[in-house]
C-alpha cells in the first residue's frame, strides 16, 4: 500500500519510472479501482436512484471503463509502437487515483464543484497521457491520440449502462414524453369553413 501512494506522489510530481516497474498485488488493484467507483458514486447525484444501485452502476462502470481503456491503448500502441506493455493497467489505475478526492467537491457551491470536478478530470487525462508516454518512452502525441480514440467509447459505455439500468427498473426512465410534448408546437384550433353566399339568404 505504501508503495502505491509513493508511486502516485511521484506521478503527481511528474516523476515517472519505467513501465515494467509499476507492479502491485492484484488484490490492491481491485481494492483501488472499487474505491474509485465508490467515491465516484458519492460525488454524483442521480435523482430517484437508491444508494446500492448507484454504487453498483458506478463501480461496474469504472471497472469496464478501466478495462476498455487498457484494451484500446494496448491495441493502439501495439499497432503504432514497439515495446512491452504488460503492466499498463497498473499505471492507468494510478492515473485514476486523483478521482478519490472528487466527493470533497460536494461541499462547494454548484459552480465551484463543477470546476473542481472538471479540473480533476483534466488532471487524470494529463497524467494518463504523460505517464504512459514517459514510462513507455514513446511520443506524447501518440498516447494522446489513443486516449482520444477511447473517449467516445467511454461516453457510449456510460449511456448504455444507464439505459440498461433504466430498462431493468433500477433507475427511473428520463421524462422523454414530457420533453417530446414540450418540443411539439401548440395545437391550433380547427379552422371554420368560410361562409357561403347562400347563408346570407337563409331564413
Amino acid at each position: 500500500m505504501t508503495r502505491l501512494w509513493l508511486d502516485l506522489r511521484n506521478l503527481l510530481r511528474l516523476k515517472v519510472r519505467p513501465l515494467a516497474e509499476y507492479r502491485h498485488p492484484w488484490w490492491l488493484m481491485i481494492l483501488a479501482l472499487t474505491a474509485i467507483g465508490v467515491f465516484d458514486s458519492a460525488s454524483t447525484e442521480l435523482p430517484g436512484v437508491s444508494i446500492p444501485v448507484r454504487l453498483a452502476v458506478f463501480v461496474l462502470f469504472d471497472w469496464l471503463e478501466a478495462l476498455a481503456l487498457c484494451t484500446v491503448l494496448l491495441l493502439w500502441l501495439r499497432l503504432t509502437a514497439r515495446g512491452h506493455w504488460r503492466p499498463l493497467f497498473t499505471l492507468l489505475l494510478l492515473c485514476e487515483l486523483p478521482q478519490l478526492v472528487s466527493p470533497l467537491a460536494s461541499w462547494l457551491p454548484e459552480q465551484a464543484a463543477l470546476l473542481v470536478q472538471a479540473a480533476l478530470w483534466g488532471v487524470t487525462l494529463a497524467l494518463t497521457v504523460y505517464g504512459v508516454a514517459r514510462a513507455a518512452k514513446i511520443a506524447v502525441r501518440r498516447v494522446a491520440f489513443g486516449v482520444l480514440l477511447f473517449l467516445p467509447l467511454s461516453v457510449g459505455l456510460f449511456a448504455g449502462m444507464t439505459s440498461l439500468a433504466a430498462q431493468l427498473g433500477w433507475m427511473p426512465l428520463p421524462p422523454a414524453t414530457d420533453a417530446a410534448a414540450a418540443s411539439q408546437p401548440p395545437s391550433q384550433p380547427p379552422s371554420q369553413p368560410p361562409a357561403s353566399e347562400d347563408d346570407d339568404f337563409a331564413p
